[in-house]
């Protein structure tokens, strides 16, 4: 049967390595989560402009309706006449 120093030595290579895997991943996923971050920032400034192109068409809409419905009542009163 091996010796505690042997024992020991082992286990301390074990844990060297054990303690090398983990930076490796460690560094895997700290990449992986940078590049979902930057999809991310990306889809929501994007969905950002989309949004601001909707609001801008709806208040166009909205004033559209301002100028539009007054000459419409006034017409219909006109031909209602």
């Amino acid at each position: 049967m091996a010796s505690t120093n042997e024992r020991v030595a082992v286990l301390e290579t074990k844990v060297d390595e054990l303690k090398e895997t983990v930076r490796a991943n460690d560094a895997e996923l700290k990449q992986e989560l940078k590049k979902m971050y930057d999809a991310s920032c990306s889809q929501h400034a994007k969905l950002s402009e989309d949004i601001d192109d909707l609001k801008s068409y709806r208040n166009w809409l909205l004033g559209a309706c301002a100028v539009l419905s007054p000459a419409l009542i006034i017409a219909v009163n006109h031909f209602l006449k």
